[in-house]
């Protein structure tokens, strides 16, 4: 999977949104006619042609769950760091990719500079630097609350980036508990299709955003067939 998404990564260009991922699906909506988007809103029930929410049943011809992974997938948890810098501290657009991870038990995954590709990420005259550190890692240090991870990385890009580190300043640090799952032999759902039961999402193809879109797409696909 790895030499697959940076293979494609290398050959082809890449491009962060101005408004953020978000505006993808946005695009996709503005393009639909007849079409009605109701967000952040809860469902309290969902068979296969019907779904109960805020105390309405409502009947539909399908029903495709864009669901978070089912309990035989297996996900990775992850750490992301924002930093604003006076100035960016790689000298191209790439990821910065730790190769010695393993070796010297270093937390840092990899690092990336996105307003080097999109500038209105950051804040006005600064760079966004992101830093990624995998859950288990953390976890393996005995790391589990924002000011530990903090602290930790800020010490391993001491080491990176000494004449620079000082000037930084944290914007934020998330943890997301899902955030790719991890397809394996043994643990992937792919489509689910039986009794007219669709579900999409990354964890049934790949973990990206196009596996997302993708899986998105094949089960509207098969739901219309199975509609004929």
């Amino acid at each position: 999977m790895f030499k697959f998404v940076f293979k494609n990564m290398s050959r082809g260009n890449m491009v962060l949104p101005e408004n953020g991922i978000s505006a993808c699906p946005q695009q996709l909506f503005q393009r639909l006619k007849n079409t009605n988007l109701k967000l952040n809103t809860e469902v309290e029930f969902v068979s296969t042609k019907a779904l109960i929410s805020e105390g309405e049943k409502r009947m539909y011809d399908f029903i495709i769950r864009a669901h978070t992974p089912t309990n035989n997938c297996l996900t990775r948890d992850v750490w992301t760091l924002y930093f604003a810098a006076p100035q960016s501290p790689l000298k191209g657009k790439y990821i910065l990719l730790n190769s010695n991870i393993e070796q010297d038990r270093s937390l840092i995954s990899h690092l990336a500079v996105p307003s080097d590709i999109q500038p209105s990420y950051a804040p006005q005259n600064q760079s966004l630097v992101a830093v990624t550190v995998v859950g288990e890692d953390a976890k393996n240090r005995s790391l589990s609350d924002e000011r530990a991870v903090e602290e930790s990385v800020i010490d391993e890009l001491t080491k990176w980036f000494p004449e620079q580190i000082s000037s930084w300043k944290t914007l934020d640090v998330q943890y997301i508990q899902s955030a790719l799952p991890e397809l394996t032999g043994d643990h992937y759902d792919g489509l689910t299709t039986k009794n007219r039961d669709f579900s999409c999402g990354d964890h049934t193809y790949h973990g990206s955003v196009e596996g997302a879109l993708i899986s998105a797409r094949l089960a509207v696909e098969q739901a219309l067939k199975t509609k004929v």
